[in-house]
């Protein structure tokens, strides 16, 4: 067992080192990597008990949530809901998950995870991307979303730096990340770490020709179901398209300092690392430096 941000520090390190004149680029997923969805999936639920004056979803809290949010009918079924209840229950989940309300509303982040964006966005040469499965259409609520998130933690998305997934919804979604992962390439950014709660998509970026400095971290959630990718072959290096001019934003220091943050931990699983994400930050306790630099042990 390993402390991920060493790991993850080790890694960003080795590719400053090796491409001093790159923009190196770290990839995030949103929902279950960067955004705790069990909020999301408790607002709206609750929201259907006080449109249709029922008390379904009174008692449940955050972490009573063990499932994913594509399965939400196995929430109900361990709640008990009555059974001509569910089709309409979930209906209402299916249309409101995506709504502005719930983008703004409902949307929590995993405690810890702005602080490592926060401290990536701070290194010079290095940018922080976000390759989501969500839909072109979400585009404007999800970044107004995320940067009223990150404003507090001094974190900004760039619209230039979001991919989002051109199929559609729930379309291939390991496919859409791929692509992204090659578009940034062509941008002439140097991807050198992907974090993803789905295994699969962290597959599909092992199998791309040229991508064996893309260090995939699994985000394990507490409503993931899979935590091992399977390892990878070696294969050469793709060589970027071209050199951004970089924007330096402090001298480049060695990344020991980013280790440390307590709530998240991992194991390594083949040619991946497993984050478990431990509920949702609150509004205190927001860091304004990079965080600790002693790396611990800390088993799963």
């Amino acid at each position: 067992m390993s402390n991920w941000m060493h790991v993850l520090a080790q890694h960003y390190d080795q590719m400053r080192r090796r491409y001093p004149e790159d923009s190196l680029l770290i990839l995030f997923d949103i929902d279950g990597t960067i955004i705790d969805m069990r909020h999301l999936v408790r607002h709206v639920l609750l929201r259907y008990d006080a449109i249709h004056g029922t008390r379904y979803f009174a008692p449940l809290d955050v972490d009573d949530i063990k499932v994913h949010e594509n399965h939400v009918e196995d929430l109900l079924e361990q709640l008990a809901v009555p059974e001509g209840r569910r089709a309409d229950i979930m209906r209402f989940w299916l249309e409101k998950r995506w709504s502005r309300d719930s983008l703004l509303e409902a949307h929590r982040p995993f405690k810890g995870v702005m602080d490592v964006i926060r401290w990536f966005q701070m290194q010079p040469g290095v940018e922080v991307g976000l390759n989501t499965g969500r839909p072109e259409s979400l585009r404007a609520d999800t970044l107004r979303s995320l940067n009223e998130l990150g404003h507090e933690f001094r974190v900004v998305f760039r619209d230039d730096l979001l991919r989002m997934n051109q199929r559609g919804w729930e379309n291939n979604v390991p496919g859409s990340k791929a692509d992204a992962i090659r578009q940034f390439q062509n941008d002439g950014y140097r991807v050198f770490a992907m974090v993803d709660n789905e295994p699969a998509n962290l597959a599909a970026v092992a199998e791309l020709d040229g991508c064996q400095d893309v260090l995939p971290l699994h985000a394990h959630t507490p409503s993931s179901r899979v935590t091992v990718v399977n390892s990878r072959p070696a294969r050469p290096a793709a060589p970027i398209s071209s050199s951004r001019n970089l924007r330096p934003k402090t001298a480049y220091r060695p990344a020991s300092n980013l280790c440390g943050t307590e709530s998240m931990t991992a194991a390594t699983c083949g040619s991946s690392l497993r984050l478990t994400l431990n509920g949702a930050s609150s509004t205190s306790g927001r860091t304004q430096t990079p965080p600790s630099s002693s790396c611990t042990t800390t088993p799963l």
